[in-house]
């Protein structure tokens, strides 16, 4: 997935297959509109239902404030395969621009990190993998996980 494809109602539509989706396919999984507030991040997230309802509707800014979310909202373009390590854990975040036919509507960020496999030969060796960006830290990435 480079490109999520579909509509502002399907985009803002809670319990439906995308919400499914991000559940099954991601360790952790958030949504925000063009404003950069959150609208959906998935039960992984937080198991307590009442920490994921006081952040959705917050701007992202209050879990994450590097990771290029304005760019990919700006752009258009994706942010795929970031590798980073999170609680002592190898972990892959992505950034996807959702698209409305032309236009972009919102992100998908992802963190994986189970199943790894093949990616984890290429991950930096513990220490130096905590770097996301040219310097960022595992410190300042999601702190969802």
């Amino acid at each position: 997935m480079q490109t999520l494809h579909i509509s502002r109602q399907e985009l803002h539509t809670r319990g439906g297959v995308l919400d499914r989706m991000l559940d099954s396919l991601f360790d952790t999984a958030i949504l925000v509109d063009t404003d950069c507030p959150i609208l959906y991040i998935s039960a992984s997230s937080f198991p307590d239902p009442s920490q994921r309802a006081a952040v959705v509707g917050q701007h992202i800014s209050v879990l994450d404030q590097l990771s290029p979310f304005e760019e990919v909202l700006r752009t258009g373009q994706p942010r795929p395969d970031l590798f980073l390590e999170l609680h002592g854990r190898p972990c892959i975040s992505s950034l996807f621009p959702v698209l409305d036919g032309e236009r972009v509507i919102g992100v998908a960020g992802t963190i994986t990190g189970r199943h790894l496999g093949a990616r984890h030969a290429h991950l930096p060796a513990s220490g130096a993998s905590t770097r996301i960006w040219p310097g960022w830290t595992a410190a300042t990435a999601w702190r969802i996980l």
